[in-house]
């Protein structure tokens, strides 16, 4: 009988007495993967260099968006409409309804879902990164400790605004 043989080993035939076999394919079969290794050691280093290329665009730790970019503007605008489009969930005037939904649950988070990620991903003074920080620390507790209190979405989201603006009262207009 055959023997069961490896993945990718090649196929044989028992030709003699011995169980040696004779490979019945070796040059096509060696060509083919190294063929195949080189393809997916070219997609691998396409990627590394556009995972490069990508990071040279977006902003970081070390690089955010400068004033006067356009990309410091978006996140302006960004965080603007974040506030806005929450306020409007979470005062049940976008898809309003009787009952706790997914758009006034959003639009309680909006403020630490849009708003301060967008406003800290810009190049701002130290005061204002760090009443960010803060703020990004302070309103997740916020809307966690709060529904305890008052079940209202709106009372949370001014919460959220009322906190953030404290803190740039605090640390950036004082």
């Amino acid at each position: 009988m055959g023997r069961i043989r490896a993945v990718g080993e090649p196929e044989t035939s028992e030709a003699g007495g011995d169980g040696q076999g004779v490979s019945s394919s070796s040059g096509p079969d060696v060509e083919s993967g190294v063929a195949a290794y080189e393809e997916v050691h070219e997609r691998q280093q396409r990627l590394k260099k556009a995972v490069k290329d990508a990071a040279a665009f977006g902003p970081s730790a070390k690089k955010p968006a400068q004033p006067g970019s356009v990309l410091y503007q978006v996140f302006e605008v960004q965080a603007l409409l974040g506030a806005v489009a929450g306020g409007l969930a979470a005062f049940n005037l976008i898809w309003p309804s009787d009952e706790p939904s997914v758009a006034r649950l959003l639009g309680m988070w909006s403020i630490w879902m849009w708003t301060i990620p967008s406003l800290r991903a810009r190049q701002c003074p130290q005061e204002e990164k760090e009443a960010l920080n803060y703020a990004f620390l302070l309103v997740p507790i916020t809307n966690i400790l709060i529904p305890f209190a008052v079940k209202s979405f709106s009372a949370i989201y001014v919460a959220d605004v009322a906190i953030t603006l404290a803190l740039y009262k605090w640390k950036v207009w004082k």
